[in-house]
């Protein structure tokens, strides 16, 4: 779909920040066997399988741009479409059990800084709504470091 600043008439050019030079690694055991398995959960969740449903729904109206001069008939189609669309009221209603927490230095800044307080609570209970933040920490808690590797802090 397109509904980025880029896609809007009269977007500001813009550019592109050159690559940083980097190697990549192997350092998972199991990232293809991981990578397939979050590929099935997707492809068999209810969940996710509505969200398809949604974007494609969302993608057919985006790219209708026909409209009846009739009222009658413009009336009758948007009632439709506002029926159609009400089969999707659920899609995104979702609710994990992970709890998120604030790193530790952060709490001595809750203590001066309620707005900072709020605003991690917020984003913490929005987290625990997010379909697309479960799987990826379910990707995350199956990948397996292959023996030779180490993570190094620097």
């Amino acid at each position: 779909m397109k509904f980025g600043e880029r896609d809007l008439e009269g977007a500001l050019a813009w550019d592109k920040v050159k690559q940083a030079n980097y190697k990549t690694t192997n350092s998972y055991s199991n990232f293809a066997d991981v990578v397939y398995k979050s590929n099935q959960r997707v492809l068999n969740d209810k969940k996710f399988q509505k969200i398809n449903e949604y974007a494609k729904w969302l993608k057919k109206n985006q790219d209708q741009n026909t409209y009846s001069l009739n009222y009658n008939e413009f009336k009758k189609e948007s009632n439709e479409k506002s029926l159609q669309g009400k089969q999707f009221k659920e899609v995104f209603k979702f609710k994990s059990n992970i709890t998120f927490n604030a790193p530790k230095y952060e709490y001595d800044l809750f203590k001066k800084d309620s707005v900072l307080k709020g605003k991690r609570l917020a984003w913490h209970k929005n987290l625990k709504k997010d379909i697309y933040m479960n799987e990826a920490l379910n990707v995350l808690s199956e990948l397996k470091m292959k023996k030779e590797y180490s993570i190094v802090k620097h």
